[in-house]
């Protein structure tokens, strides 16, 4: 027990320091452990056989590494900027997310981040557990209209996308069909401060991001996205979600005959705001969200020119 002399001090008996906020809030400087453990990939530098606890013991995969970790206590996988990966198998991940709470985290080194290519139409990555975090990674198309690039489970609720890059391969051919694709009843996902690019004269890109079925509660916030999309840059529309919340954006679409950049099905309710729009359709809506708040977003279809309000300005006095 502290004594007398130490609680006037704030004081423990070990020496640590004891301090009350203002509403009775105990802190101390006494040092947390971190959550969960850290494993490294790196596959210029890495070993199969090695145990992925440091960067010089590190992994060469990152399915190699998620299998060391266990789910729901807080392990983190670290990969370097230079590590890559291909997947050329029929049908199957570049890497599965299976375990909730694990967080996959490219380090970044200017552009330089971890990258994965598909040279198979059906590769993909998947995140199947919840709670997981994807941040600072770049999907690449290698194989003409790969189909998703990113799929998120059914069972992925509270998945963050974070700072992750989906390109097409450098043609109009090598094309991401759909760059992340959320499954039915996936609940409270994020999808923030990522980059989606195809080339202009794209023919076989859909969307950037597919919601396949229900959405609750989803994030879209802060992304950049330029190239040409066949159905719109967000095709929400499939199920009606509710709560959802899509603000920030800077979407550049250029294909001439879906001007969408976000569409909603018609019972679809959240906000829609604060987003920045060229799209190519000169008679259709950027944003299509008959029961959603939408506001402060902002569309045009000529470069030069800055953007009109849509929806138009209303009257709410009347």
């Amino acid at each position: 027990m502290a004594t007398w002399a130490a609680k006037l001090r704030n004081e423990a008996v070990d020496g640590t320091t004891i301090r009350t906020d203002g509403n009775g809030v105990i802190s101390s400087n006494v040092q947390r452990e971190p959550l969960g453990r850290v494993f490294n990939v790196d596959s210029v530098n890495g070993s199969v056989s090695n145990d992925a606890l440091s960067w010089g013991t590190a992994v060469t995969t990152v399915d190699l590494a998620l299998a060391k970790t266990v789910a729901n206590r807080g392990d983190r996988v670290y990969m370097a900027p230079w590590h890559v990966e291909t997947e050329a198998g029929t049908d199957t991940a570049i890497w599965t997310m299976s375990k909730a709470g694990v967080s996959l985290i490219g380090v970044k080194q200017g552009y330089q981040m971890p990258t994965f290519t598909f040279t198979d139409d059906g590769a993909l990555a998947s995140v199947t557990g919840a709670n997981c975090i994807v941040q600072n990674c770049k999907f690449v198309s290698g194989v003409i209209d790969l189909a998703s690039a990113l799929t998120l489970g059914a069972a992925s609720d509270g998945t963050v996308i974070d700072g992750c890059e989906f390109r097409d391969g450098g043609t109009d051919v090598l094309e991401i069909v759909y760059g992340i694709s959320i499954t039915a009843l996936a609940s409270d996902i994020t999808i923030q401060n990522c980059t989606f690019i195809t080339t202009a004269a794209g023919s076989g890109t859909e969307s950037a991001i597919l919601g396949i079925g229900a959405h609750d509660r989803l994030r879209v916030i802060g992304n950049v996205f330029s190239g040409d999309w066949n159905d719109s840059v967000m095709d929400l529309s499939t199920t009606a979600s509710i709560d959802i919340y899509v603000a920030d954006n800077v979407a550049y679409s250029l294909d001439a005959a879906d001007g969408h950049v976000v569409k909603c099905n018609a019972a679809t309710t959240g906000n829609i705001v604060r987003n920045l729009m060229f799209a190519g359709e000169n008679t259709q809506a950027a944003v299509v969200a008959a029961a959603c708040h939408a506001s402060q977003n902002y569309q045009t279809t000529v470069e030069a020119e800055s953007g009109n309000l849509v929806p138009a300005t209303g009257d709410w006095a009347a």
